[in-house]
């Protein structure tokens, strides 16, 4: 209650406050709890902040940024930044034409009901001032709206005090569907989308090439071999196809928060975060890896039958291939596209496209199903190269880390219980089941006695997220 100026309030309102006035600063029972120091730290920010310590060469680098931090604004607020009164007008010209276009936009403001439940002290819908009070029905706002849209103004923000009462949902979407009868909608600026058609097109043509040499197997098997063979490929390749796309899930929602860290400046961060996304990636790949090569042929069995049998050595080959896919996407994705670098990954993906047709014309007469898997994995592991090559310059990944370690001795657990598995002589079936829930479960049990430090805090936001919901 320190925030209300308590000599404005009347008598009246005193009196309210005793039975109704909820304290906005407080949470209520079933808010969740959001607890932050940012005021602390904007505050401490301010108090530091020297507008005398900025020069002019920290304005010159400032100006010539394309996404500025807080620190570059610092200097751009600072004394030394006078001189550079008309740069800085022509960077904000810029960033204006992008985000709005070259117009000036008018609007005016339509009050459909001024009933209001609040008593802000700073409004004259407060509702303990005696004031008309009224509220519009659908008649009156359309002869409101058709009188405005006669001015020639295209734009307009429909307004109501607050009250669900007598201003509920209903009432204010209907004022919506009228308004929609003579303004328009906003469309973004040409301008900002001429900003993004270049990269956009990079991307596309990205994945024109990936489907080019992912596609292109199957289609010269069908031409060069025979329709047996183009379905033992199709067996193995549906395998590869579905674990790539559940481990890419990891990277794929990764994506736009690491351009948001590159775009700000925020670069260790980025780099931590690019760490971490890699450490997990390591912490799934692997096993995964490992289980479908001493699973093939029973994961073979469950999705077909016997005849596809001579899917396993493929299914191996692509298997291994994963390895390459995974952490070519770890650069591409979370390195390269942050960072805006989508000509790299266009380039590095023709290339791969191109040699892998190549070497598909030379072996799959020979080789058949075998010489499509392995022009695949040579494929991903080219694609690998360059973008690791690429990405140096602005991130470097520590693959070979102590949580590869524990990851590589936990992945032996995997190896023992699919060995002792087999043995039992079970059921294909039953064996891969099997198979996978105590193999996980190993994996996780030496990853824990290992210390993973990955794991550990899973398992803690785990036991956290459980507390929270008393389980």
């Amino acid at each position: 209650m320190e925030h209300i100026n308590e000599s404005i309030l009347s008598d009246e309102i005193k009196e309210h406050q005793k039975e109704a006035r909820i304290d906005h600063m407080t949470y209520l029972p079933g808010m969740e709890a959001l607890r932050s120091d940012i005021t602390k730290q904007v505050v401490e920010v301010m108090q530091a902040y020297d507008y005398d310590s900025y020069t002019a060469e920290d304005v010159r680098r400032a100006l010539t940024k394309r996404n500025r931090t807080p620190e570059d604004f610092a200097a751009l607020l600072s004394p030394a930044a006078e001189p550079f009164i008309e740069e800085m007008a022509q960077c904000a010209k810029v960033e204006k034409e992008n985000h709005f276009g070259n117009s000036v936009c008018f609007f005016t403001p339509l009050y459909i009901a001024n009933y209001c439940e609040n008593y802000c002290i700073y409004c004259g819908f407060n509702c303990h001032n005696r004031i008309r009070r009224a509220k519009l029905n659908t008649e009156e706002i359309e002869a409101e709206m058709a009188e405005i849209a006669k001015s020639g103004l295209q734009e307009i923000l429909i307004l109501t005090g607050e009250s669900r009462k007598m201003s509920d949902v209903e009432y204010i979407g209907e004022a919506c569907k009228i308004a929609r009868k003579y303004f328009k909608f906003s469309f973004v600026p040409l301008q900002t989308l001429k900003n993004h058609i270049r990269p956009i097109m990079i991307l596309f043509a990205s994945n024109i090439a990936v489907m080019v040499y992912v596609y292109s197997d199957t289609t010269m098997l069908g031409f060069m071999a025979d329709d047996y063979t183009v379905g033992i490929y199709a067996v193995s390749s549906k395998v590869y196809s579905m674990m790539k796309s559940v481990l890419s899930a990891v990277l794929v929602v990764s994506v736009p928060r690491l351009a948001n860290l590159y775009g700000t400046r925020k670069i260790a961060k980025f780099k931590s975060v690019v760490q971490n996304i890699t450490d997990v990636i390591a912490l799934l790949l692997i096993p995964s890896v490992v289980g479908l090569i001493l699973q093939s042929k029973n994961i073979i069995l469950f999705i077909s039958n016997e005849k596809y049998l001579q899917a396993v050595p493929s299914l191996v080959i692509l298997s291994i291939g994963l390895i390459s896919c995974m952490y070519g996407w770890i650069y591409n994705q979370c390195v390269l596209l942050p960072a805006q670098k989508e000509n790299v990954i266009l380039i590095a993906t023709i290339i791969s496209a191109i040699v892998n047709v190549g070497l598909n014309f030379i072996l799959i007469e020979n080789w058949r199903e075998i010489a499509t898997a392995f022009t695949t994995l040579i494929a991903e592991s080219i694609m690998l190269a360059i973008c690791r090559h690429e990405s140096l310059q602005i991130c470097k990944i520590k693959i070979f880390n102590k949580n590869l370690i524990t990851v590589g001795i936990s992945t032996v657990a995997v190896i023992c219980i699919c060995k002792i598995v087999s043995l039992w002589k079970l059921q294909s079936t039953v064996e891969l089941f099997v198979s996978v829930v105590l193999s996980g479960i190993g994996y996780l049990v030496v990853l824990l006695i290992l210390r993973n430090e990955l794991v550990i805090k899973i398992m803690r936001k785990l036991i956290d997220v459980l507390k929270m919901h008393n389980w």
